[in-house]
């Protein structure tokens, strides 16, 4: 039952995904408004997420029950680039939270993050990190021929036969480069962002524009950390489950099927991050800009009726 609406909705992420994703990709090709460095750091978080998403041609094979047709090179390969494009659009994610905080609450002082040669370093070292930590997914990635009891025929398989000790220490490292670490600096830096936004003073003699920007930018932080959160902590909880449960469990069976529905939500992620970092980020700056800017008018005018 669970495969009949699985295969459908799983499909249906990923296209929204991909388009979107390859309409950032086109956009930081063609547009002259958006910031060469901004570019760098929207264009590998949307090759990230393109090439997460590939995920979902393994499931959809393996809900379907079909046999992996593109031998042993493919199988390693696309494990290994999925498996480090996920760690690497959470670091991707964290990196753009550290340009916003310097950039809203440090506005007059040059962003580090917003040089060629350190954007540069950033992003080749996040895939690097990414990539380097999926070498043992490369290894023990496999296929093998495995009986389908529904069909009464021999299909074959893509998967990761991880040996015991290797998977518990590979995850646990994993989980904490991969999540943790992204997760801990999206929380503090958005954090500080949203109270730089509250502590922010519209004064009673600015009109409603200046607190319309500051609560809508503020609702902004807010949808972009609980989206993070709400995507990835079921799929890491139910990772950390099955890495230290046995295969011959039924316990492991049920969480199996958990996981798939845990990764689709994953997906959701990669299909919104274009909405989320591109389609709305402007709209997140001129929030700022705005209220930063009724704000100084006013008291600018404040002043010169204090001088008069």
């Amino acid at each position: 039952m669970l495969q009949v609406w699985l295969n459908p909705i799983s499909l249906i992420i990923a296209s929204i995904g991909f388009v979107n994703n390859v309409l950032v990709i086109y956009t930081v090709f063609t547009s002259k408004v958006v910031k060469k460095v901004t570019k760098v750091y929207l264009l590998n978080l949307a090759i990230a997420d393109i090439l997460f998403l590939s995920r979902v041609l393994l499931l959809v094979a393996e809900n379907f029950n079909k046999s992996w047709y593109c031998g042993l090179i493919t199988c390693k390969l696309i494990q290994t680039l999925t498996l480090s494009a996920c760690t690497a659009c959470n670091f991707l994610v964290a990196i753009i939270s550290i340009d916003r905080y310097i950039a809203i609450c440090f506005p007059f002082i040059r962003n580090p993050l917003h040089t060629q040669k350190n954007a540069k370093i950033s992003w080749i070292c996040i895939w690097i990190v990414s990539i380097s930590f999926q070498i043992p997914s490369a290894i023990y990635a496999k296929t093998f021929d495995q009986m389908n009891p529904a069909k009464n025929e021999t299909i074959t398989i893509c998967r990761i036969d991880w040996p015991p000790h290797i998977r518990k220490l590979t995850f646990a490292l994993n989980m904490f480069i991969g999540f943790f670490i992204p997760s801990a600096l999206i929380a503090v830096f958005y954090t500080r962002i949203v109270l730089e936004l509250l502590r922010f003073n519209c004064l009673a003699y600015a009109n409603d524009l200046c607190r319309r920007s500051r609560s809508k930018a503020v609702m902004l932080s807010l949808t972009i950390v609980s989206c993070y959160f709400a995507c990835w902590t079921p799929y890491w909880t139910v990772n950390c489950f099955l890495a230290f449960t046995m295969h011959e469990s039924n316990k492991w069976t049920h969480l199996k099927s958990v996981y798939k529905i845990c990764l689709i939500v994953a997906f959701t992620h990669s299909a919104l991050n274009p909405i989320l970092y591109v389609f709305l980020g402007d709209k997140f700056q001129k929030y700022y800009k705005k209220a930063l800017k009724k704000r100084k008018s006013t008291l600018s005018a404040l002043i010169a009726r204090e001088e008069s």
